[in-house]
């Protein structure tokens, strides 16, 4: 929560250390990973975001907010269809997992592919 609201203010040091703290106490706190790929992209550090959002969702593959995180990372930087085919894949190991079928949702809009979204959402709308 400190590290949260740390960055939402602004102070990303502060944010930073707080959620390495949390790692430091419990590795596998998928979260932590999260929000330090959070504060890496409003550092501008593309690279740095996509290792901590990875590294999130090795530790819970179903996390959403990683995969949203994800997909919207990848398609700011002109490689939605590159994760496209890695979520499908991904979705074909974890069917159950709505996270991955809502980040296709976004990923396949962002390549004006509407019919095929609308059938995605359609399938997350149904499940959930």
């Amino acid at each position: 929560k400190e590290g949260a609201e740390a960055a939402a203010r602004g102070n990303l040091e502060q944010g930073e250390r707080a959620f390495k703290a949390v790692l430091d106490s419990n590795p596998k706190a998928d979260y932590a990973w999260t929000n330090l790929g959070m504060i890496a992209e409003r550092r501008g550090d593309e690279a740095g975001a996509e290792q901590a959002y990875r590294k999130a969702l090795e530790l819970k593959p179903e996390q959403e907010v990683a995969w949203d995180s994800l997909a919207r990372l990848y398609c700011r930087s002109r490689r939605c269809a590159a994760l496209e085919n890695e979520l499908r894949q991904k979705i074909g190991e974890l069917p159950t997992a709505l996270g991955l079928r809502t980040a296709l949702v976004y990923v396949l809009m962002q390549q004006n592919k509407y019919e095929v979204a609308a059938s995605e959402a359609k399938k997350v709308l149904k499940a959930d």
